[in-house]
């Protein structure tokens, strides 16, 4: 029976710097265009807030092609057929994409039965009651 812990004779894989630093930086600037969304939701009722959340995720937008290259350095040149090369990765793709696309018209249902909202959003007055309630004086 083949072990299941890694060989430690193995020498690691050698670290490239650059695209370590271009990793974090990616990360940070996924987080960014995410916290974006925030502005951008009042499009309706605040324009000038709404133009800088824009404004401000498009120039971060970048770092899903940041980590596509990064994909691409560290894969190439592929020194296998490409047969084996999809081989390797389908399955691990194929077992996430199957899962989420069963999972999430399931948790859509049991939101839509359970909540009854149409639209599935967060009411910020509820969090901010909440949290004004854990900071009001005691009477």
């Amino acid at each position: 029976m083949e072990s299941r812990f890694p060989d430690l004779n193995v020498p690691a894989r050698e670290r490239i710097g650059w695209v370590d630093l271009l990793r974090v930086i990616a990360c940070f600037l996924v987080v960014f265009s995410h916290s974006c969304d925030a502005f951008v939701a009042v499009f309706d009722s605040d324009r000038a807030t709404f133009l800088q959340g824009a404004l401000a995720g498009s120039l971060v937008r970048a770092c899903v092609p940041l980590f596509v290259m990064m994909s691409g350095v560290l894969l190439l040149p592929v020194r296998t057929d490409a047969g084996s090369f999809f081989r390797k990765r389908i399955g691990r793709i194929l077992v996430a994409l199957v899962f989420w696309s069963l999972a999430l018209p399931v948790l859509y249902f049991l939101y839509m039965r359970y909540v009854g909202s149409a639209s599935p959003s967060i009411d910020p007055a509820l969090f901010t009651g909440l949290v004004r309630g854990f900071h009001s004086p005691a009477r």
